[in-house]
């Protein structure tokens, strides 16, 4: 009996912890909305004499973690052209994540700069980590 009462409760708590996650169309598991919430994306750019307008951050519904480059071809109006994912400089990540980032790096915006060359390069790097828990304040 003390058997069967373990092997229920095992089950009921696997049970649970599937309910707390998004299974998708294609049975993927996607992360609950806990850890999605910790999931902080920091977002650098490097390309000379202009400023970001527009730098959107992806959707990460997998909540995968990593650091990703992405290069891009800006031209004067700071619009972009090109995007290539640098697969060589950046994490392991499902094709889901790395659609998602070309995506965003394509809608990002940058200054105007008339002096610059007809089409200029540049990168963006994102960087996708688990917030670290902080510990509650003491009163």
């Amino acid at each position: 009996m003390k058997k069967i009462c373990t092997i229920i409760l095992i089950l009921t708590i696997i049970i649970l912890e599937l309910n707390a996650q998004d299974i998708d169309q294609n049975n993927h598991v996607s992360c609950d909305s806990i850890l999605q919430s910790r999931i902080e994306t920091s977002i650098m750019f490097s390309i000379g004499g202009r400023m970001a307008e527009w730098l959107p951050a992806p959707n990460n519904p997998n909540c995968e973690t990593g650091l990703f480059l992405i290069e891009f071809t800006v031209n004067r109006q700071g619009k972009i052209l090109t995007v290539e994912f640098l697969t060589k400089k950046s994490s392991t990540i499902s094709d889901k994540l790395k659609n998602e980032l070309l995506k965003v790096a394509k809608e990002s915006r940058f200054s105007i700069n008339t002096n610059s060359p007809k089409k200029q390069k540049g990168n963006i790097t994102y960087r996708l980590k688990i917030k670290e828990k902080t510990p509650p304040n003491k009163v």
